[in-house]
């Protein structure tokens, strides 16, 4: 399959879907989601943060922040950022990966994502070791993770998202009448390579 500029929603919901048709009861976490009530993710649709319900279902963002200055969830301005449409205020600070995020969660009638920079108190991450430990756990939960591997810091977008189209170079050839394409590299392989595999948590 020859990958297009832009992701194909349709495509990637249907496989998501198959997936866990197939095979959910060997992918799904043995963990009880929220067990003290303190998990916080965004609603995509009133683009606020909030208190998961015990069994939410939700999109999880592993990606790389870099040196880009963004938005954070701390003890002063929870209830602010827990407010409808506080996301929206901030939009123009919110970095690029996060809002084509929470584009791709709304493509894939995903209500729900939870991104490490608006739903953990990161003014209490030295106080509070749980929330650092418990960080695994939230991704196995995750009905899936977006990962954003190819990115340097989190302005550079999900490639194929929104406005940013994938760049990948491919070279077409026509030999007798029939049309050749040279094989894009392994994502994994690129993965693998990135500053993104160098995170505390993949």
């Amino acid at each position: 399959r020859v990958p297009q500029r832009f992701v194909d929603f349709n495509l990637l919901s249907f496989w998501l879907n198959r997936c866990l048709g197939l095979h959910l009861e060997s992918c799904a976490s043995d963990w009880t989601l929220n067990q003290d009530g303190s998990l916080r993710v965004i609603d995509v649709r009133a683009n606020s943060v909030v208190k998961a319900t015990q069994n939410c279902q939700f999109l999880a963002l592993s990606y790389v922040w870099g040196d880009v200055q963004q938005p954070l969830l701390l003890k002063s301005n929870c209830d602010v950022l827990l407010e409808p449409g506080a996301l929206d205020r901030i939009e123009p600070e919110t970095p690029r990966t996060i809002r084509d995020a929470m584009e791709l969660c709304r493509q894939l009638k995903e209500n729900y994502l939870w991104v490490d920079s608006l739903c953990l108190l990161q003014d209490e991450l030295n106080h509070n070791p749980n929330q650092v430990a418990n960080m695994g756990l939230v991704y196995k939960a995750a009905k899936a993770t977006i990962v954003a591997s190819c990115s340097v810091n989190s302005n550079a977008g999900l490639p194929g998202v929104g406005s940013n189209p994938r760049l990948g170079r491919r070279e077409d050839i026509t030999i007798q009448g029939i049309k050749y394409t040279t094989a894009l590299s392994m994502p994994t392989d690129a993965a693998q390579k990135s500053e993104w595999n160098q995170r505390g948590w993949t």
